[in-house]
């Protein structure tokens, strides 16, 4: 069965900016499968029925309890995933790059945003995702409130900055920002110019308001000499332009981002229970944080995989 595209326009006054953040968070599940949408032209206020089919059992699916799925939810999402006015030059709707005849995803090796940029991985599948709790590819978003920021703050694909009353309703709903704050190599290496001003911008903002935030990279571009985990290091300098501190940085690196993640039972602290993980470097990294490029001893889950600093018990 083809999902038809609705005829609904929001009328040209409707605040999409602010409203982003909360509708934009049901476009996935509300487009989990062909099957799932209501009519176009219905619009129910109660709770929406599932019609899963054979081999989809309804007691995976996963719902945040704060946020049941209502028909009106589902319109609202189906409305949203086609209109392009959700990006920066009215070109890129989720639609653009998660296509029914294509199993939600693009066929692409990679997904193109505004002005034709092309980004570093290929498009996810969205279909079905209400049965999975972790959004994106690598399960950086623990929720799809969490993951509905990215797409459209990322400066390749729907290219909207977000606006100081943006992270002041983020802040307000608990969501957590995973800026992956490039840095200028990055910016040079992916052809973006302005990119990493902006980013650095909106999380200098962010941490002065107090929105909650984790450490991400996405690191998606090759160098030279360098690997994918140095690449990966090199944005504590966004962090650092930004004026975050040390301290603040580390918390959201290790006990933001394992809670974010749902692992924080697992992992994040130095107690009886939890998988060793431990590093070591020369200097203490809240006194400097660049000390975390020169990582000299690994442990994990309780095994020395590197000690080049000759650390002992």
């Amino acid at each position: 069965m083809k999902l038809a595209i609705p005829n609904t326009e929001l009328p040209p006054a409707t605040p999409l900016r602010k409203a982003v953040l909360g509708g934009l968070a049901v476009c996935a599940v509300a487009l989990l499968s062909s099957w799932a949408a209501p009519d176009a032209n219905a619009v129910v206020s109660h709770e929406y029925k599932f019609k899963l089919p054979l081999g989809l059992d309804e007691s995976g699916i996963s719902i945040p309890p704060d946020n049941p799925i209502t028909t009106q939810k589902v319109e609202l999402g189906r409305v949203l995933f086609f209109d392009k006015r959700l990006s920066n030059d009215n070109t890129i709707a989720c639609a653009n790059c998660h296509l029914p005849q294509f199993g939600f995803t693009d066929g692409q090796p990679v997904a193109t945003g505004i002005k034709g940029q092309k980004g570093g991985r290929s498009a996810p599948a969205s279909i079905n995702r209400v049965f999975s709790s972790v959004q994106f590819w690598d399960g950086r978003a623990a929720t799809l409130e969490d993951q509905s920021i990215g797409p459209f703050t990322n400066p390749i694909e729907h290219g909207f900055a977000m606006s100081d009353e943006d992270l002041e309703l983020a802040k307000k709903n608990g969501v957590v920002l995973v800026g992956t704050e490039f840095t200028r190599l990055a910016e040079q290496e992916m052809g973006a110019p302005g990119w990493h001003a902006a980013m650095v911008d909106r999380l200098r903002r962010a941490y002065r308001i107090g929105v909650a935030m984790a450490f991400g990279t996405d690191t998606m571009f090759a160098y030279r000499g360098e690997t994918r985990g140095t690449l990966a290091m090199q944005q504590i300098d966004s962090w650092v332009e930004a004026g975050v501190s040390p301290r603040d940085t580390l918390k959201a690196m290790i006990p933001s981002a394992v809670k974010l993640l749902g692992v924080d039972d697992e992992r994040g602290a130095i107690r009886a229970g939890q998988a060793a993980d431990i590093i070591a470097t020369p200097d203490n990294p809240l006194d400097n944080i660049q000390t975390l490029k020169r990582v000299l001893f690994v442990m994990k889950d309780g095994v020395v995989v590197r000690n080049d600093g000759g650390v002992t018990r």
